[in-house]
């Protein structure tokens, strides 16, 4: 199998040349112990081409030359946002990893009253490198935005929906589950789904009164699902029901 290396740039047409950044040359120097004229695969932006190495020097960034364009995968049936806590024991790493690997497109973190961790500028970088790492392995071939909300309601205000098309994954919600609300409204890449989860205390009563009027509280069963296995479920069972399964 062709190693794989992202690249930040517009991927265009073959001919054109580009550099990997810091970490990708490491990896194909260091890791790889890579040469000049090898051909590697190099992915970005939803777009996918065959490379050959021009120059790969100690220290210094790697240069590639596109060869041509590669098949990609299917694009995603619905547009989907995750708001997910900053949970402790490497568990927000592994989330993101997961939700990467089912084509979400949008992931934001946000600082939840009842949060266990805390996040930054560092912690994103770290994400968006196991998101890298995460594309990789399962061949998508665009990143997803990740960045960092101070608090839930500014999430779920960073992207236009209406009401019901932000849902609250609500332990205290009792009469609508998830599967009826998503029957009740599109599925589709034109209509952006929110999903928004708690932390491991579950949201705080302000919070959820905060967001009454701009989302749609839902349950996902009996059962209270851990901080980390919520979104997963959620984001599951939307995708299925918008026929990526």
């Amino acid at each position: 199998m062709t190693e794989r290396y992202h690249i930040d740039a517009n991927l265009e047409k073959p001919g054109q040349s580009a550099f990997l950044d810091d970490e990708e040359s490491h990896h194909f120097l260091r890791v790889m112990r890579g040469r000049p004229g090898d051909t590697i695969e190099i992915f970005g932006h939803g777009h996918r081409f065959s490379a050959e190495v021009l120059e790969a020097k100690k220290n210094q960034p790697v240069e590639i030359t596109l060869l041509q364009k590669l098949p990609t995968p299917e694009p995603m049936p619905i547009t989907i946002c995750c708001v997910i806590p900053w949970i402790r024991g490497g568990k927000s790493e592994t989330l993101v990893q997961k939700l990467t690997e089912l084509g979400i497109q949008h992931i934001i973190l946000f600082h939840s009253k009842r949060e266990t961790a805390h996040g930054g500028e560092a912690k994103l970088s770290r994400l968006r490198r196991i998101a890298i790492e995460a594309c990789k392995q399962c061949g998508r071939n665009e990143l997803p935005i990740i960045h960092e909300s101070e608090n839930l309601k500014l999430a779920l205000e960073t992207i236009v929906a209406p009401s019901d098309s932000r849902l609250i994954l609500y332990e205290n919600e009792r009469t609508l589950n998830l599967t009826t609300a998503l029957k009740k409204i599109p599925l589709n890449p034109t209509a952006p789904l929110l999903l928004a989860s708690g932390p491991e205390g579950g949201f705080s009563p302000d919070e959820v009164a905060a967001v009454s009027e701009i989302a749609t509280s839902v349950t996902l069963g009996p059962l209270i699902l851990r901080a980390e296995t919520a979104p997963l479920v959620a984001a599951s069972a939307t995708l299925a029901l918008a026929g990526r399964f």
